[in-house]
């Protein structure tokens, strides 16, 4: 595909031979990667290098399982061909993980070398056949990919060296600034101008780049890589505190083999933490978190493919095509690619959109989708609806045939909610059917007198804003496209989310996951209007900037409280060891300020549970009470709301630097008193406290020492 398309840069028209070379060269090209990070992951376990076994196995897992079901399949170019590659790998990955861990029989070795006895004899089979083919061989493609390299124009090559430059930048900035406490605004308070530079180049050559697919792709991987692997390097760990109870169903699955969380939706749709516990135990990672603080980044990137994949299908041009993945990109700022099961549903999701409109795809393609569909089903209780809610759409406007294949997606997805009914039916409420309130986004009450801090309204109003410019451009890109069925079909299938929403709110939440539906659809029709001439440079450059500001605003603003802390973390997982996974009696955690935190819902059959401080009943503020008196109040109600417990109760409270800012920045209490609510109880005399480096606190009660101050 690329040595075609550079020739065609460079005016020269492609053979019937160079066409071959198009098609099975990416074959060629896959087997020679698969089979190579297989080695690299071998060489690593071997010799006991972690990091070459973790990212040859990660490679292998990802990309190398479903290349090699599609190496049979000739006549696919690249892009097509590592589509199809991710989206069979993902789902293979999630289906087999989830039924050791149901089944109870979980090999993850044993399992690993039955799918490595099909996948490697059939990459072989590409190499042996390839070297023996004169007219495809690798020696001869390779000579004329870079005879079409050297004939390419300067100026093609010239913006992706450019962007590499920028990104170069960034990463040096970025690894001068490891393990960084976020304040408000995150790493971009603290990095430097430099890496403002390094961004600079980066957008500078997405929006001059032009020529080939590499010319164009090079400078766009390498924004997402800026954008995702900048945080994943200066932070210690994870920028979505829910991440942590992922992983610990990640790590539960891996020491148990099931999943046990008190939750039962969560249990009923694990397909996503099976497969990364799966992914886990073969790449070597002790600790899940590691893998959770550098997701982002290979979400990202299966992003970038899932993206231009749907875009080839829907619009014609290159440029167009990369440019509504820009938009898509810039314009998301909700962060749903942590780790979780919505990042990798959104990743098979819009795979599964794009292979089902693929009709240069034999009709194999309609089994991905199925198997797309199993995944989707088993991993999340919205997406797979969302997703066969727009197969429905493409398929009325008679843009995916046959008519079925919507039914891919959603009779998996019907079989599965109907046989975990119990455990999500507490979810569904049909009062809330079409209730208006449904689209409002969960609000947080400020305390009476107090102001939220600036940068809650600017991270909301650079969202908002972000939105807002892409709909405006995709309505005038829908209106300039007026003719096509593409367009209306764009147009359309936004409202599949908002359609999910009425019906049920997600917590709330839903709004935030149709939106994140919605950006893909809009940034196609966007990408009409910014790539339209003669003034396209200008109005690409004005709208990328535009874009990246509100992005970095929305996105890193709040890092303060949205990244985990490494002292946090290990403050509730030692509370979580205290007394062993089944202590004899009841240990409680008291979470003494609000916001988010690296907890998890209690194990079933567990005796450690984790409260909040509304669980005590109302409390009075610190103006009608001295934070002694309040310390007081607290640890009383918390003694006697745990007292009917039979056996032994521990009593733990945790203080969070996170946690004091959320309660700084949305107005909930008054600068210093997190602070002095902490200091009453070092001063206590019968918290004893545990401190870490990133400020956090872990009280454990002395009942003694209690009991002699109370009497």
């Amino acid at each position: 595909m690329v040595t075609e398309r550079l020739l065609s840069a460079s005016g020269a028209a492609p053979r019937a031979s160079d066409r071959a070379v198009r098609h099975d060269g990416s074959r060629v090209v896959l087997a020679v990667v698969s089979l190579g990070a297989l080695l690299v992951a071998g060489l690593g376990f071997a010799t006991g290098t972690s990091v070459l076994r973790t990212n040859g196995m990660l490679v292998f897992c990802v990309l190398g399982v479903g290349s090699a079901l599609w190496q049979p399949v000739p006549r696919l170019d690249m892009l097509q061909r590592l589509a199809l590659s991710v989206l069979t790998s993902l789902s293979v990955l999630t289906i087999i993980a989830l039924t050791m861990s149901t089944t109870g029989q979980w090999h993850p070795v044993w399992a690993a070398a039955a799918v490595a006895c099909i996948t490697v004899p059939l990459h072989v089979a590409v190499l042996v056949a390839a070297h023996l083919d004169d007219e495809i061989g690798p020696v001869r493609r390779a000579r004329r990919a870079l005879d079409a390299v050297k004939s390419s124009s300067g100026d093609e090559v010239l913006w992706p060296v450019v962007a590499g430059l920028g990104g170069l930048i960034c990463l040096v900035i970025s690894l001068s600034h490891r393990h960084l406490d976020p304040g408000f605004y995150g790493f971009l308070a603290d990095v430097g101008p430099w890496w403002y530079v390094g961004l600079a180049l980066v957008v500078a050559g997405c929006v001059m780049s032009f020529g080939g697919e590499v010319a164009h792709a090079v400078p766009v991987i390498l924004l997402v890589l800026v954008l995702t692997a900048t945080p994943a390097l200066v932070y210690d760990g994870p920028r979505s505190q829910s991440a942590a109870k992922h992983v610990d169903f990640v790590t539960d699955i891996r020491t148990v083999h099931s999943m046990a969380s008190s939750v039962d939706a969560y249990n009923a749709y694990a397909g996503f933490f099976a497969a990364m516990a799966w992914l886990c135990d073969l790449c070597g990672i002790r600790d899940p978190i590691h893998l959770a603080t550098g997701w982002p980044v290979l979400a990202g990137l299966l992003r970038v493919l899932s993206l231009r994949y749907l875009a080839e299908q829907m619009v014609q041009r290159r440029t167009l095509q990369w440019a509504a993945v820009v938009l898509a990109v810039l314009a998301d700022s909700i962060s749903a690619d942590y780790f979780s099961p919505q990042s990798m549903g959104y990743v098979i999701g819009f795979l599964v959109v794009a292979a089902a409109l693929d009709r240069r795809v034999p009709v194999s393609r309609l089994g991905v989708v199925l198997l797309g569909g199993i995944a989707l089903a088993v991993s999340h209780q919205l997406t797979p609806f969302v997703v066969g809610g727009v197969l429905v759409v493409l398929a009325a406007l008679r843009l995916v045939r046959p008519w079925w294949v919507p039914g891919l997606v959603l009779l998996p997805a019907g079989a599965w909610a109907a046989g975990h009914w119990w455990a999500i039916s507490g979810f569904v409420n049909l009062s809330e059917l079409g209730d208006a309130s449904n689209f409002r986004p969960p609000t947080t009450a400020a305390a009476e007198g107090l102001h939220r801090l600036p940068v809650v309204e600017q991270t909301v109003i650079a969202l908002v804003l972000g939105v807002l410019l892409l709909g405006v451009l995709a309505a005038v890109g829908l209106w300039l496209a007026r003719r096509q069925r593409q367009a209306w079909a764009a147009a359309a299938c936004p409202a599949v989310g908002l359609v999910a929403v009425a019906v049920n709110p997600y917590g709330q939440e839903g709004i935030f996951r149709a939106t994140v539906f919605a950006i893909p659809w809009l940034a196609l029709l966007a990408a009409r209007v910014v790539t339209r001439p003669p003034h396209a440079r200008l109005i690409m450059a004005a709208t990328w900037v535009v874009l990246t500001i509100t992005f970095l605003v929305s996105s890193f603003g709040l890092d303060a409280m949205n990244v985990i802390r490494v002292g946090d973390l290990a403050a509730v997982r030692a509370f979580e060891a205290s007394g062993g996974r089944h202590p004899p009696g009841s240990h409680y955690l008291l979470l003494l300020e609000p916001g988010d935190q690296p907890t998890a819902p209690e194990r079933k059959g567990d005796q450690h549970f984790v409260w909040g401080t509304d669980r005590l009943g109302p409390m009075p503020t610190m103006t009608s009470m001295s934070p002694r008196a309040q310390m007081e109040e607290l640890t009383a109600r918390f003694v006697d709301g745990t007292s009917g417990e039979s056996g032994q109760t521990e009593l733990f409270a945790l203080w969070s630097p996170a946690a004091a800012r959320y309660a700084r920045a949305y107005a909930l209490q008054r600068p210093g008193e997190p602070e002095a609510l902490r200091d009453a109880f070092l001063s206590s005399g019968y918290w004893k406290a545990g401190s870490t480096p990133d400020g956090a606190f872990l009280f454990e009660l002395d009942r003694s020492q209690y009991d002699a101050a109370r009497r």
